[in-house]
């Protein structure tokens, strides 16, 4: 039985207490609590010639993701606010 069948079905039948949903768990991501100052800061980052997180076969979503989670643990937080 699926996870969407199970929940629907739960719906249906008005129990109190939604099911355990079984599956991977969700994977948090410093990019959906960026900032728009995040944003032109990477950008900045971008022109520079010496990009520390630029490897071979990183995406520039993924060389983002990289630099916005090593920003958020230099600066103790202030950027890509998380909350918790």
């Amino acid at each position: 039985m699926s996870n969407k069948s199970v929940f629907l079905n739960w719906l249906s039948n008005g129990n109190k207490r939604p099911p355990a949903v079984e599956g991977a768990p969700v994977a948090f991501s410093y990019a959906d609590a960026s900032t728009g100052e995040d944003d032109n800061e990477f950008i900045h980052y971008l022109s520079h010639a010496i990009r520390p997180f630029r490897k071979p076969g990183v995406s520039v979503k993924q060389e983002y993701e990289l630099w916005l989670g090593a920003r958020a643990k230099t600066s103790g937080g202030s950027s890509a606010r998380v909350s918790v």
